[in-house]
């Protein structure tokens, strides 16, 4: 449900037709699904509708009724079924910071006993991502960082099992655990595997942001010279994949003044990219980017002068 070639839809009209679907009679609600297979079809299909419209609240109702199903009729569960389910649970739970279940959840999937490689893989990498995804949204990184040793020694092990796109999930991830740390070379080392890999024509969302947020490692790293360059070649990547939306030409924006030496008042360029976010902020054609960066918390540890970590968990706490 969760894993999607081109990432999400930012587009009205995408939105519109995807949402006209569920006006047909027999989604309207579960009378009609009456045996195992239906009822799994129909509680995807609820859960993806709600996932889309960003409704977390409503799509947590679906993704446990969906394992709740799994775990009612065992003879029926496919282990990779349940995993996937168990998975799509994981990212809800963690979305409404429901950190405590999640990691329940998380330990749950890990005593799966399975003599399948390609179920062992797929463990791995929805445990791992699940619990570096709960430390990045909780603020706990230093946990997260703690599991960048494991996570690396598990894609050695299972590197034949495990596709390119988990990779580059975990390189993201990673990346944005260690700039919330403030170790920006080593964020740079892994937005670097993403950003230069030519054979890499999946995830064009991850991508995309990596190239976001390259640019703030570079502002953060004092190179001013270079960001000059990596913004225009940013703005065409971005253009050439529709992907320059307002989040985007927002952020470029006011990245390019704050380079600007003859801005001197920089607080009031961070000020001003705070009100410009929040008005797109509850757009739902631009929420999704801030769920892979939350820039507007770090705009504000520049304003008060606080850690961005300590932004972080204050806010999700």
């Amino acid at each position: 449900m969760f894993r999607k070639k081109q990432g999400d839809i930012r587009d009205k009209s995408e939105l519109k037709k995807f949402n006209e679907i569920f006006d047909n009679e027999l989604l309207k609600s579960d009378k009609y699904a009456t045996s195992f297979l239906s009822k799994t079809f129909y509680y995807n299909l609820k859960g993806l509708y709600y996932l889309t419209n960003k409704d977390f609240k409503n799509l947590l109702v679906f993704c446990e009724k969906i394992v709740a199903l799994l775990e009612q009729n065992p003879i029926l569960l496919k282990e990779d079924n349940y995993i996937s389910s168990l998975y799509n649970l994981l990212l809800v739970q963690i979305e409404l910071k429901k950190f405590t279940e999640a990691l329940k959840t998380i330990n749950k999937i890990r005593e799966i006993k399975t003599s399948s490689s390609t179920l062992q893989a797929r463990i791995f990498v929805t445990s791992y991502d699940t619990e570096i995804n709960l430390y990045m949204k909780s603020g706990d990184f230093k946990k997260g960082e703690n599991l960048v040793s494991e996570i690396d020694e598990g894609l050695k092990k299972l590197k034949h099992k495990i596709n390119k796109e988990a990779k580059i999930l975990f390189d993201y991830n990673i990346a944005y655990i260690y700039f919330g740390l403030k170790k920006y070379e080593e964020a740079l080392k892994r937005i670097n595997d993403i950003i230069n890999d030519k054979d890499l024509n999946i995830r064009e969302d991850i991508q995309c942001f990596a190239r976001i947020m390259n640019l703030l490692i570079h502002f953060e790293l004092g190179n001013y010279e270079l960001i000059d360059y990596i913004m225009k070649s940013t703005k065409r990547y971005l253009s050439s994949k529709n992907k320059f939306n307002k989040f985007e030409s927002i952020t470029l924006t006011q990245i390019r003044k704050l380079i600007n030496d003859k801005i001197q008042d920089k607080k009031y360029v961070y000020v001003e990219w705070k009100k410009e976010l929040g008005k797109i902020s509850e757009n739902i054609l631009e929420i999704n980017a801030f769920e892979y960066f939350d820039l507007i918390s770090w705009i504000d540890s520049k304003l008060t002068g606080k850690d961005f970590i300590e932004i972080l968990k204050k806010k999700n706490s």
